[in-house]
C-alpha cells in the first residue's frame, strides 16, 4: 500500500492511498426452500461455489484521528482493474471447479441464456472478474508501535 498523508495538528491524519494487491471473489449460490432449508447440492446444476481471483488496485483517501498512540480512521476507495479490461483478455470468470457439473462451469449472465442451453454463447454469457469492482468504505484502528518524527518535539 502506498500512502501518505499529513497529521494536521498532531491529531488528524489525511492521507491519499493506492493500494496494489489481489483479490478474490467467491459467491455461493444454493437453493432456500419454502420451508427455510437450504442445499447446495445438484438438484438444480446452478447451485455451486464459484470463485475468482485477480490482480487489481484501488485509489481512495483516508482520515485518521490520533488517540496517543491509536489512530481511529475510516476510509474510502474504489477497486479498479489492474491489467486487461472488463471483459475478455487480462480477465478471469466466475467459475465452480466442481468436476461433477452437468453443464457450464462458468457463472451465466444472464440466466435465461443459460437455461436455453445455447452452445454458442458460453462465453459471451460469463461474469467476468473486471465486473466485480466498486466503491469500498472501511473502518480501523492502527496502533503506533513508534512515534512519527512529525510528532517528536
Amino acid at each position: 500500500m502506498f500512502s501518505g498523508g499529513p497529521l494536521i495538528g498532531k491529531t488528524l491524519m489525511l492521507e491519499g492511498l493506492l493500494n496494489i494487491g489481489f483479490r478474490n471473489s467467491t459467491l455461493d449460490v444454493l437453493t432456500v426452500y419454502p420451508d427455510g432449508s437450504k442445499s447446495q447440492g445438484y438438484e438444480f446444476d446452478i447451485n455451486g461455489v464459484y470463485t475468482t481471483f485477480t490482480p487489481c488496485y484501488e485509489a481512495g483517501f483516508a482520515v485518521g484521528i490520533r488517540l496517543g498512540r491509536i489512530i481511529l480512521n475510516g476510509r474510502i476507495s474504489r477497486a479498479l482493474n489492474f491489467l486487461g479490461n472488463d471483459r475478455g483478455e487480462g480477465a478471469t470468470t466466475l467459475t465452480d471447479f466442481d468436476v461433477n457439473r452437468y453443464r457450464y462451469n462458468e457463472f451465466p449472465r444472464d440466466f435465461k441464456v443459460w437455461l436455453d442451453n445455447n452452445p454458442n454463447t458460453v462465453t459471451e454469457n460469463v461474469v467476468y472478474s473486471g465486473e466485480l469492482r466498486g466503491t469500498r468504505i472501511a473502518f480501523g484502528i492502527d496502533l503506533l508501535l513508534f512515534k512519527p518524527k512529525s510528532l517528536q518535539p
